[in-house]
């Protein structure tokens, strides 16, 4: 979790702070940051939101970044977002498995 570390650093919010706004004990959150335990999926777009990054959006321009490599139709963007939905479905999928199913 170095990169969401860095944008705590650039949004000014501690970890503290942003396990109050999750709803969890400081503890936990600790727990995420030092490799300890895995967050799940719809907690870590949750995180992400509360630290401005649209995470629809940067699927959305991921996926078209694929389009434009030319990736086979089975990989394209339908794909990928049918895949997606069935994430949305299941909310304590881990975020290891969410990587795991988009195929990243």
């Amino acid at each position: 979790m170095d990169g969401i570390k860095d944008l705590l650093v650039a949004s000014g919010v501690r970890q503290k702070d942003l396990a109050e706004k999750m709803g969890m004990k400081a503890s936990q959150m600790s727990l995420y940051f030092n490799g300890k335990s895995e967050m799940r999926a719809d907690r870590f777009v949750e995180l992400l939101e509360i630290l401005g990054v649209d995470v629809e959006a940067s699927i959305q321009n991921k996926l078209s970044e694929l389009d434009h490599k030319n990736i086979p139709s089975q990989c394209g963007t339908s794909h990928m977002l049918i895949k997606l939905d069935r994430v949305r479905g299941t909310a304590r999928k881990s975020l290891k498995d969410l990587i795991e199913l988009l195929g990243a």
